[in-house]
Order: structure tokens, then sequence, then C-alpha cells
């Protein structure tokens, strides 16, 4: 299967999706992602250039997966891949209790507002996190590999507000800044 979860969308289809719960599932190894959210369909390789918000702008908020894992590695897959919109990002998602193995761990891109609490990313490739372009996201009880280094990346001069727990504050050195991140878009003492 290609995902467990495939949630997708593209700019001129419009409508919101929100108040999803997602909770208490496991599934087998998949090929793409376990966990897709993707606002951008089918032009990943190549993205439009924002447009002015109207009705032809979807919108995807408040959606929630917990307990949710893979009874088996994806060695092609990434974990949760989260694809926003620049004019209109993906916003108020949760991971709680999620498990996954795969080749990536989190790639995010255009997303604001996102928590990870008691959270297992496993995979080989570095690094296990990237985002691009990202704010306002937490991680809480995050689990990666330690031998994958670095396990952070952040592209992109719009990226900003990302904590970790004081347990990834050992991994500080760890961290990729491309396109104009900062250093300073990171912090370790979420609590």
């Amino acid at each position: 299967m290609s995902a467990l979860f495939n949630f997708k969308t593209r700019r001129g289809r419009g409508g919101l999706v929100e108040k999803v719960w997602v909770q208490d599932i496991v599934g087998g190894p998949v090929t793409v992602a376990a966990i897709l959210v993707d606002m951008e369909y089918r032009n990943e390789m190549n993205p439009a250039p924002p447009e002015p918000l109207s009705e032809r702008t979807p919108r995807f908020r408040n959606i929630h997966f917990k307990n949710i894992r893979t009874t088996a590695p994806s060695p092609l897959a990434t974990a949760i891949v989260l694809n926003g919109l620049p004019e209109c990002p993906l916003e108020n998602l949760s991971f709680e209790g999620v498990a996954i193995g795969a080749l990536h761990g989190l790639a995010a891109r255009h997303v604001r507002g996102v928590t990870f609490s008691n959270t297992s990313l496993t995979g080989g490739k570095s690094p296990t996190i990237a985002l691009n372009d990202c704010q306002d996201i937490s991680f809480r009880n995050l689990s990666v590999p330690a031998d994958v280094q670095p396990f952070l990346r952040l592209k992109g001069d719009a990226t900003s507000d990302i904590r970790c727990d004081v347990a990834l504050a050992t991994r500080r050195d760890e961290i990729v800044l491309a396109d104009g991140a900062r250093a300073a878009a990171v912090t370790f003492n979420l609590r």
C-alpha cells in the first residue's frame, strides 16, 4: 500500500477539511508515506507560485493522529509527509503516540502549529526531520535514531519557533541550516 493515511488536495479545489481524528490504528509497510497530508498534490516537483487566497484555496486544519504505528519498517518510504501551501499552510496538527519505521522520518513544508509527543520516527536516511518554511512546531518526548546525523534540517527564512524538549538538547550540534534558515529558529528548553 502507498500510505496508511492520505489526505490530498490542490489549488483550484477549494474547500475546508478540519476536525479530523485518526486513532488506534496499526498498519503494515507502505511505499510512499505512512501519513501523507498534501495540499499540493501532483505538483511536488514543480510547485506553483503562491496565489492570493480565494475560493480556489483549499484548507486543512485541526487534524489529529493518536496511537498510530506500523508493524514493520518501510524501507523506501517517509514516515510522515506534511505539505501545505505558502499562502495557506497546514494548521494545527498533532501526533501523539505515533511509532513509524521508514527510510525517512518527517518531511514538512508550509506547516504551522504542529505538536509531536511520545512519537518515534526510526529510519536510516539523514536528516530524520526536514522542515521547510514551518512555524510553531514542538517536539516533546521524540525518539529518533542516534546514529543518523544530522537529525534536523531547517530550510527557508520563514522557518521559526521550532521547540524541542531538553532530551534533544544533546543533539543541538546536529542541525543543518539552508536557504536563509537561522539557528535561532530552534530552542531546546521545552519541558
